[in-house]
This record gives C-alpha cells, structure tokens and sequence, in this order.
C-alpha cells in the first residue's frame, strides 16, 4: 500500500493473517520486526492520513504498530517499509493540524 501527500510518502504491506481487534495485542506478528518508535509513529499519521489503518502503542512493550483495517472488527498488521517525511518535528505539526490549522492533503 502506497501513501503519498505534501509530508512525504509511505510504503506498507500486511503481514500476518486478517485477525479480530481484540487479538491483535498477543500477536506474534508484532514481535517480528514489524514495531517502530514514536516519532515513526507521528511521521506515518502525517504522511498516511490513517485513512484506513490505526497506529497504535503498546504501553507494555513500548513499541507502536500499524494495522490496517479490513472491518470494523478485523485487521492485520503491516509491516512499514518504506518511510518518506519532510517533517522534523511532526509532533507540533500533528498539534497544530487537530487545533484545526490547514487540512492533511
């Protein structure tokens, strides 16, 4: 899955089976290289627009993750591979755009 916008552009691909939700947190799958830290984090919401996908942290391995949805109730994992972003600080701008400054494309 290929994402492009003024932030850059992002490369993703599923790996793993299609899973419900709430059996995502003990999936082997996460472990497997497929984690980046916070700032990656803020980087692929900027660039992806989350159009589709959900990031999420877990607290307890302090890693985050990409899944994107097929349903509602289902998803998979993705693995990022590929990661463009022109933003340095994309904390700020991440702020600035929830605080209803100018769109995400």
């Amino acid at each position: 899955m290929d994402y492009a916008n003024r932030y850059g552009s992002a490369t993703l691909s599923p790996v793993g089976p299609v899973m419900r939700v709430s059996d995502v947190i003990g999936a082997s799958v996460i472990d497997a290289g497929h984690s980046f830290d916070l700032k990656t984090a803020a980087q692929l919401a900027l660039v992806t627009g989350n159009v589709g996908l959900q990031l999420a942290y877990n607290m307890a391995r302090r890693m985050c993750y990409v899944v994107k949805h097929h349903s509602p109730s289902t998803v998979q994992v993705c693995h990022l591979d590929k990661l463009e972003c022109t933003e340095d600080d994309p904390d700020s701008t991440l702020r600035m755009l929830n605080a209803g400054m100018p769109a995400f494309f």
